[in-house]
């Protein structure tokens, strides 16, 4: 084939009338325009448009349509889904659903009993999923609704083929007191062997006690002691850690160590109010002569305070009270969905309370099973 550098036209590729198994281009369709860095020379030798166009990315071939062979980069619609081609495929883009779609517990919930605890407290499921489909919702139930009292719903997935955990935050979502509310319509693609963990992060808090004072920022720094008067973030920004003297020589381990799940750190640097940081406490462990916190990146102006400068340190530490939640023992493995197997955890102030696995909490998805093609990515969900 001579160096003819198409640009490739939308109407897929149609299979040969004669042999099915062989992909036939119509005319106009060639691969994806190809980079100029990738074009080769004028007085280069002939190279076939395969071997040049060979992990090009996405090309918009407008809506699927069946029967038709779709090369790899084929950027399509087929439905509320848009989808990507990795390898030239027959297949259709979108799931095809194979049963009705459940929720994981019943309704009305009816075997829950409302329990407290005078802690931030952390409860919810983990889903193991055994069968492809899609998550069409997630629901969530709350005993009570306080003035006082905050939620925050956290999902974290993590994929089949061992990609790195993807986490979504819903802060103070509208719910209803002890009845089941839906709070997001998910429509997750899931493939067999991924893992979804979803959980009810509440505190029911009337004040805050506030930390301040001034540590000098040493940078970014991956593990091992701040120096002394300092405090460091990870590169990632989700282990923060402080030497528990400030620089006014004063120790402040008794209420650095006071810190709970759901602190906010503020970092504002001195002598410029335009570069700050703010954290959300996640985990809390004391190392002696420093804390380490599992933090969470909430806000950050002007790139965040800069390496060797003083920073004016305010710590809101949220002063609990009892906070419900709503518990029922013994639902899993018994009560596993067709599609997943499900285990429960409950956790106070960040300190996981070894709760038999089986029971179950106020948080739940809906999940349709459905066959999914691995010859195509999904990257987008218009409507449910």
């Amino acid at each position: 084939m001579t160096n003819q550098w198409r640009i490739a036209g939308g109407l897929g590729i149609q299979p040969d009338p004669i042999d099915p198994d062989q992909p036939v281009m119509l005319q106009g369709i060639g691969y994806p325009l190809r980079p100029i860095d990738n074009v080769p020379l004028t007085d280069s030798p002939v190279f076939p448009d395969g071997l040049v166009a060979e992990g090009l990315f996405m090309q918009w071939m407008g809506g699927w349509q069946e029967g038709l062979y779709y090369p790899k980069g084929s950027y399509v619609v087929d439905g509320f889904f848009t989808a990507v081609a990795n390898k030239i495929t027959l297949s259709k883009p979108a799931p095809v659903p194979s049963a009705a779609p459940t929720w994981a517990l019943p309704t009305p919930w009816v075997g829950a009993v409302t329990q407290n605890n005078t802690s931030v407290v952390v409860s919810g499921h983990q889903y193991v999923f055994t069968e492809s489909g899609w998550i069409k919702s997630l629901r969530v139930q709350v005993p009570e609704l306080t003035a006082n009292t905050h939620y925050r719903i956290i999902v974290v997935f993590q994929d089949s083929q061992g990609g790195d955990p993807v986490t979504s935050i819903l802060d103070n979502p509208i719910l209803i007191e002890d009845d089941w509310k839906v709070v997001a319509l998910l429509n997750r693609i899931i493939t067999a062997g991924s893992t979804l963990v979803v959980s009810v992060d509440a505190l029911n808090s009337g004040a805050d006690t506030n930390v301040s004072g001034g540590w000098t920022y040493q940078g970014t720094s991956q593990s091992g002691a701040p120096q002394a008067q300092n405090w460091t973030i990870d590169n990632q920004q989700a282990s923060f850690r402080i030497d528990k003297t400030d620089l006014d020589g004063i120790d402040r381990g008794t209420e650095l160590e006071g810190v709970i799940v759901d602190t906010s750190i503020s970092a504002v640097q001195t002598d410029n109010v335009g570069l700050t940081a703010l954290y959300r406490v996640t985990s809390v462990v004391d190392n002696g002569t420093y804390m380490t916190y599992g933090v969470i990146l909430q806000d950050q102006t002007g790139g965040g305070p800069q390496a060797g400068a003083v920073c004016t340190m305010d710590i809101n530490i949220p002063i609990p009270l009892p906070t419900e939640y709503d518990e029922e023992t013994g639902v899993w493995p018994a009560g596993n969905p067709a599609w997943a197997t499900v285990e429960g955890f409950l956790f106070f102030n960040g300190v996981d309370q070894g709760v038999p696995v089986g029971n179950a909490y106020g948080v739940d998805i809906e999940f349709e099973p459905a066959s999914v093609s691995a010859d195509w990515d999904i990257v987008g969900v218009s409507s449910a």
